[in-house]
């Protein structure tokens, strides 16, 4: 499998075309597990360790002590940013725990009864794992990617 540079915030000749899709919020669409996303001023690119309908969370290391850096893009905000949690329970670089962390995203975006059970004394327990974007620097996705590639055969 090859990769393919599919999107080009400077519309540069290299990218390949592709038909009935021209806005990024549809491009974000054709990102796969192994996909890569360059950021603007940034060299190395950040790496798709996993997806789900609604986000996909991308990482790339960047030292020998296997520390990183991650981001999960919201496409239904077209918003990205770190999830809310003050003391990381999800190692980014690990599929299994991104799976784990799209499925809490997934549910956060459910009705409140969904996630809550009425104790029927006028409070609420949550009864599903829920995970947030951090809304603290959150930024449009539109303004940090500069460049996208997916693997395809060929």
């Amino acid at each position: 499998m090859k990769l393919f540079k599919v999107y080009s915030r400077n519309d540069s000749d290299d990218v390949i075309k592709i038909n009935n899709i021209d806005s990024l919020k549809d491009m974000m669409k054709l990102i796969t597990q192994g996909s890569l996303i360059k950021w603007i001023g940034e060299k190395k690119r950040y790496k798709c360790i996993a997806r789900s309908d609604n986000f996909i969370i991308v990482a790339k290391p960047y030292n020998l002590k296997k520390t990183f850096k991650y981001s999960i893009f919201d496409l239904t905000q077209m918003k990205c940013n770190k999830d809310n949690l003050v003391f990381g329970m999800y190692d980014y670089l690990n599929v299994k725990d991104c799976n784990e962390a799209l499925e809490a995203l997934e549910n956060s975006l459910l009705p409140f009864n969904e996630i809550h059970e009425n104790n029927g004394d006028g409070t609420y327990s949550q009864t599903r794992n829920t995970l947030e974007i951090s809304q603290r620097g959150i930024c449009n996705i539109r303004d940090v990617v500069d460049e996208i590639y997916i693997r395809r055969n060929g």
